[in-house]
């Protein structure tokens, strides 16, 4: 990263900093605010991956804390934070298929905290997850083309 760059960023996070300590961007926003210039971050520095990395996911967090929803949305959230890393690389023409894998892991989790707070399916799960396995290692039996 140049120093132009790295000087516009600094300046953009004490200035979202400062706003926050003043009172003008309150609570979760202020982390909403910051993903939101982490993600700027990406465009300006010429496509940097983490820049994109921590903006989706500290935007995702202050998404769910503004939200204050059940826990299982939280895992959504940065499934989804993932998700959009993968997207958005892609839409630059960058292979980034490396973060769909944390993308489907926490959303499969959050799927799987969901159905245990849900007593019906919280019922079923026991019976449920032999078969999910024997299903997964029969798929990864099955001969590749």
């Amino acid at each position: 990263m140049n120093n132009r760059a790295l000087g516009i960023m600094l300046i953009v996070v004490g200035g979202i900093w400062a706003l926050a300590r003043t009172g003008a961007i309150a609570g979760p926003n202020f982390l909403i605010v910051l993903g939101a210039a982490f993600i700027s971050g990406y465009f300006i520095t010429n496509h940097r991956t983490p820049l994109l990395i921590a903006g989706s996911v500290i935007m995702a967090v202050g998404i769910h804390a503004q939200l204050d929803p059940e826990g299982y949305i939280f895992f959504l959230l940065l499934g989804a934070a993932f998700a959009t890393v993968y997207l958005v690389e892609r839409l630059v023409h960058r292979d980034a298929t490396w973060a769909l894998y944390p993308a489907g892991g926490l959303v499969a989790f959050g799927a799987f905290v969901f159905l245990m707070q849900e007593e019906m399916y919280a019922r079923l799960l026991p019976t449920l997850w032999p078969i999910a396995l024997i299903a997964i290692g029969l798929i990864l039996l099955l001969p590749r083309r």
